[in-house]
């Protein structure tokens, strides 16, 4: 039989965890590695109800598209969502895998898919993975026409650094 670690690795192939954003809490969420199973179940969230899903269907997986934890937990204690869904988890055996934003930038992935679905046109990527050639121009102008070279090249793409955009000196 298969294990979950066995199903991370195809999982990791199909939509690498590079393609998600920073922040985004995929891969293993619930369980082992080491774990076996015969059957898997696929969500879009993980819940109580398809946790109970699973386990009436003998699978020992379930792989969704949005994390069931998606910031750190302070504690399992109460009834929130998170937590029950957890508890759920945890009391029978179901391992919990996450492929969110690395699912949404996969070739053929979400994005993709549904792309393909409403017969979109002029697709194209956009995220982690997009190869951009940066070039470091440097120019000499008059004091008086800084500004309007500046807004040109920055209405063309130049200027941007990470988040920040018009960048110039």
């Amino acid at each position: 039989m298969p294990t979950v670690g066995e199903l991370l690795s195809v999982l990791d192939k199909i939509a690498p965890p590079h393609l998600a954003y920073a922040e985004d809490p995929i891969g293993l969420q619930i369980g082992r590695e080491s774990d076996v199973f015969e059957k898997a179940v696929v969500a879009l969230d993980v819940s109580p109800a398809a946790i109970e899903f699973a386990v009436s269907i003998g699978a020992h997986v379930i792989v969704a598209h949005h994390p069931c934890i998606y910031r750190p937990l302070k504690n399992v204690a109460g009834d929130s969502f998170e937590t029950q869904v957890v508890r759920a988890a945890l009391k029978s055996d179901v391992a919990v895998i996450a492929a969110h934003t690395n699912w949404d930038a996969a070739e053929g992935g979400v994005n993709d898919t549904l792309a393909s679905l409403l017969s979109l046109s002029g697709v194209v990527a956009f995220g982690n993975d997009v190869p951009a050639q940066e070039l470091k121009l440097s120019v000499f102008v008059p004091a008086e026409g800084a500004q309007v070279l500046i807004d040109a090249l920055a209405d063309a793409g130049a200027g941007g650094i990470g988040l920040y955009r018009r960048c110039a000196f």
